[in-house]
């Protein structure tokens, strides 16, 4: 791509990038924090670790926009009918239902199966098969889920199938609405979540705002890199993220600044400045996607919580003594050990029984 650049297979090549870097961040934000701080870390370290959690906090919303925009897109840029809407709903049962109620089950089976081998059965909720019980393994909807499924990060694939139902409706609204709907949706995502409320709803704002983005840039045929590159000055993106880094740092000695709000903003204003530079590298070669670790991100994605908490974890935090080092060196091996196991396990299951690894991650490759 010289001087004149085709956006459209920028955008593509800056996605497919994306993904498992986007992925990597969310193993670091579920690390096992209370166990890495009884390694009695010193200053930097803490600090270290709790910049580089703030950076990755920018994933999740990402996830949402390259979701609503890619669930609106068409390649013919034709509308957003009811037949588009059936075979968008018809292939989401075998890209998300799918691999959501297996994962869910398979956390679950894994965490009963565990306990059972580990010879202590009498640490199994006496609830834990009951009719309700089963049910929140998938939706989340009691105090113990904490508003997620069993597997928790799978409450991004729960709330973006409700996202996709409600479709017909956002499509509406946000061609005829269009921006102002947007600022609408972002005023709601700031606002704090009510108390006394199921946890069920507390991530709901946030994933309708980011998946509304998305889909407001493709329903109204804006090309995201392209936007993002020559509506918004780079010096000024910057400028924005380092002011909200400050005042999230400090909003407890500033007055009217509430921290949480600041996160959120800080969370939106991060996105312009990561599309940037990796379009940026993307077009000049200097990264890309390897598709033979990159293939192994949705199993990353769903396999990271039970590999980090039972098996890493456990495994190597009682060989570690009390320094600094070793607090970071746990951290580094829950992000990276657990995405090496993860490519084994993904390589394995596509080599020997390639049907069933389609079917638990819903057709990815």
């Amino acid at each position: 791509m010289n001087r004149e650049v085709d956006y459209g297979v920028l955008q593509s090549k800056t996605v497919n990038f994306l993904r498992y870097p986007l992925m990597l961040m969310i193993v670091c934000i579920h690390v096992e924090v209370q166990t890495m701080m009884q390694l009695n870390p010193k200053t930097f370290a803490v600090d270290l670790f709790w910049f580089t959690q703030l950076l990755c906090k920018v994933a999740m919303p990402l996830f949402f926009i390259i979701s609503g925009y890619y669930f609106f897109f068409s390649a013919d840029g034709g509308v957003f009918d009811k037949a588009k809407y059936k075979a968008k709903l018809k292939n989401r049962i075998r890209t998300l239902l799918i691999p959501y109620l297996f994962w869910n089950f398979f956390t679950w089976l894994f965490l009963i199966l565990s306990l059972l081998i580990a010879g202590h059965p009498e640490w199994i909720a006496p609830n834990e098969f009951t009719a309700s019980n089963l049910l929140d393994t998938f939706v989340g909807i009691g105090k113990d889920f904490d508003g997620m499924p069993k597997n928790f990060p799978l409450w991004f694939i729960r709330d973006l199938m409700v996202l996709c139902v409600l479709s017909p409706l956002l499509y509406k609204i946000l061609r005829n609405g269009k921006y102002y709907v947007l600022i609408i949706l972002f005023c709601v995502f700031l606002l704090p979540y009510p108390d006394g409320w199921s946890k069920i709803f507390m991530r709901f704002p946030t994933a309708l705002f980011f998946f509304s983005l998305g889909a407001y840039f493709s329903i109204n045929k804006i090309n995201m890199i392209q936007f993002v590159r020559q509506r918004i000055s780079v010096l000024g993106g910057a400028i924005v993220v380092v002011l909200l880094t400050v005042l999230y740092y400090n909003a407890g000695k500033l007055p009217l600044v509430d921290s949480p709000t600041v996160l959120k903003c800080f969370r939106l204003a991060l996105i312009v400045p990561v599309l940037q530079l990796s379009s940026y590298l993307v077009e000049h070669g200097k990264v890309k996607a390897y598709p033979e670790i990159w293939n192994s991100a949705f199993f990353l994605f769903a396999l990271h919580p039970v590999i980090n908490k039972y098996c890493v974890v456990h495994w190597i935090y009682p060989l570690l003594s009390q320094r600094s080092v070793n607090f970071l060196l746990l951290y580094f091996v829950q992000v990276f050990g657990t995405a090496l196991l993860c490519f084994v396990v993904a390589f394995i299951l596509r080599k020997l029984i390639p049907p069933f690894a389609a079917f638990i991650t819903g057709g990815r490759k």
